[in-house]
């Protein structure tokens, strides 16, 4: 199948629109468009026998991460009773919580606690969110009146406390995941597997919450029954092969809908992992709306066009330098004011530190300034425009410029200041030097 077009309906105003198109990437998390369209899909925990992970069960389950939703409390200064609603969750005495989930006051560093409020995850987190966003409600009103109420430890530091601010939309962690021509798992990321078509990736946790959530009898967190499998802080690379649906022509996501396992995606579900998803798959898009590919066209036959275009927009591909042919810097020789690590640094293609080099050139700091690098070449080359990379964002001066050698003297071509940037493009007036 292809999809020719998708309405949408705006909930303010009741107007209905429709959105046609060559191509369209599913970003809702939810695969909202893509299960209507008649993408494939999974929903739930796969078994260890389908693809060996460690984590995974020997049954299958239907079962899923669950929902949250944020909350803030405000001190005022003056004691602030609270009347719990009969509604609530009751926790009347401090022995109620299981090891780990006594509440904490959502005040400071503390707002870190909340994701531990977490429910829905025996539901449908899509199909039953309303109802698991009100069980939420249910559960932190019922921890604020513990605090306020019945707990010996926190009354007097929670009397001056209001609740503020509950959240109404429930950030959800997981449901339905769609299947594209690579299912990216919990053993790709332990392996660290270097995709021949690796656009993104990620450094996360297997970060597989109990599905009974708060009220999960037991250890509290995640899953750490199996430390060593976690793979916390493991440089792992996703394929392009995992951001397109294999059976519906024109589609494309990017988020936690992407094709993976439970485990796999329990690590890619994070906000920033999610990001650079999203940039590999919307600059997949536009390739294929340029060349006039199909997502698995483009896997197959011009992953390296698009990885190089991801590069030169400033992507991090694990392992993966950059080598555009138009790139004029790469062909030059290098010289600096100074080195503590040589000026051909900026030029070898990779735009981030790794374990074994920075990267980056960087001057003496004990030299006189002002610091320069010059790249050279030993024909006349024309340019207009120049990328500029620092290494990182605390790396990045406050100011610096750009000149150029016009056969009699340096021409400042571009000057910038107050820079707060890591990375610049500079577009100028064609230049020969």
């Amino acid at each position: 199948p292809r999809i020719a077009a998708i309405t949408a309906l705006n909930v303010t105003t009741g107007e209905r629109m429709r959105f046609a198109g060559s191509l369209f990437v599913d970003c809702t998390g939810d695969s909202a468009v893509s299960v209507a369209a008649g993408a494939e899909y999974r929903h739930g925990k796969e078994t260890k026998a389908m693809h060996g992970e460690p984590w995974a069960g020997e049954e299958p389950s239907t079962n899923t991460m669950g929902n949250g939703l944020k909350y803030h409390c405000r001190d005022t200064g003056v004691p602030q009773p609270f009347e719990a609603p009969n509604w609530i969750y009751r926790f009347d005495d401090c022995d109620a919580f299981t090891p780990g989930r006594h509440p904490q006051l959502p005040t400071g560093v503390a707002i870190g606690y909340q994701w531990q409020t977490e429910l829905g995850g025996l539901r449908d987190t899509y199909a039953d969110a309303e109802e698991i966003r009100d069980d939420l409600f249910r559960l932190i009103f019922g921890l604020w009146d513990h605090s306020k109420n019945h707990c010996p430890k926190q009354g007097k530091d929670a009397e001056n406390l209001v609740l503020e601010w509950v959240g109404h939309i429930a950030g959800k962690r997981e449901n339905r995941r769609l299947i594209g021509d690579h299912i990216l798992t919990q053993n790709d990321i332990a392996d660290q597997t270097l995709f021949p078509d690796r656009v993104a990736y990620g450094a996360w946790i297997v970060d597989d919450h109990y599905s009974e959530g708060f009220f999960h009898d037991g250890q509290f967190g995640w899953h750490m029954d199996d430390p060593g499998n976690a793979h916390a802080g493991v440089e792992f690379s996703i394929p392009f092969r995992s951001l397109y649906s294999r059976n519906v022509a024109n589609l494309l996501m990017a988020g936690r809908n992407i094709s993976a396992t439970h485990l796999g995606m329990s690590n890619t579900r994070v906000m920033l992992t999610c990001a650079t998803m999203g940039h590999a798959a919307g600059t997949g898009a536009a390739l294929c709306v340029q060349r006039d590919l199909s997502p698995q066209a483009l896997a197959r036959d011009h992953i390296n066009c698009l990885q190089q275009q991801l590069l030169k927009e400033g992507a991090y591909i694990v392992d993966l330098g950059a080598d555009d042919s138009g790139d004029l810097a790469r062909k030059a020789s290098v010289t600096a004011s100074s080195e503590v690590t040589p000026g051909s640094e900026v030029i070898n293609g990779y735009a981030r530190a790794t374990e074994s080099t920075p990267n980056a050139w960087i001057p003496n700091a004990n030299a006189e300034g002002p610091h320069w690098v010059c790249l050279n070449w030993k024909e006349p080359v024309t340019l207009n425009t120049v990328h500029v990379t620092f290494q990182t964002r605390w790396l990045t001066p406050a100011e610096f410029a750009v000149e150029v050698w016009d056969g009699n003297t340096w021409q400042r071509v571009a000057e910038i200041a107050d820079n707060r940037h890591r990375r610049a493009v500079l577009g100028l007036d064609d230049h020969t030097t």
